[in-house]
């Protein structure tokens, strides 16, 4: 199981994101030493889906868009289901559109843009009015 932070540096997350990146360039490698057998191998980046991760970690779910687990599900199926499985599938329009954004912007304005509101841990972050000028 990957994740969208894979795609991205996150601060608060940077363990969680830095495994999950882990996870996608495993499943890539794992899948083309495999590519000659049967076994299909597959990184599942489900982004934000309706679960109890939110509430464990403590992060907040104000604006997220959620998706259902029943769609990620269907998703990963239906790329299993492929005469030639994809290494990685990301669920939902919207994930796949966000996966490609934060690829194709700076990493500093990826920074910047996670880091534009409260972190899991309740972090003021550097765009908030709270937060100090100088950086």
């Amino acid at each position: 199981m990957a994740s969208l932070t894979g795609y991205m540096p996150m601060p608060g997350m940077a363990v969680y994101a830095a495994s999950k990146a882990f996870v996608l360039r495993f499943t890539e490698a794992l899948a083309y030493e495999r590519h000659e057998t049967p076994l299909a191998v597959l990184a599942l980046v489900p982004g934000p889906t309706r679960t109890d991760f939110y509430r464990a970690s403590g992060s907040s779910e104000k604006g997220v868009a959620f998706q259902a687990p029943d769609e990620v599900v269907t998703t990963a199926l239906s790329a299993l289901d492929k005469k030639t499985p994809p290494r990685s599938v990301i669920s939902g329009a919207r994930n796949r559109w966000t996966s490609r954004i934060v690829t194709w912007l700076p990493d500093r304005t990826v920074l910047r843009l996670a880091n534009a509101s409260p972190d899991h841990t309740g972090t003021v972050s550097a765009f908030s009015p709270a937060a100090p000028t100088t950086h």
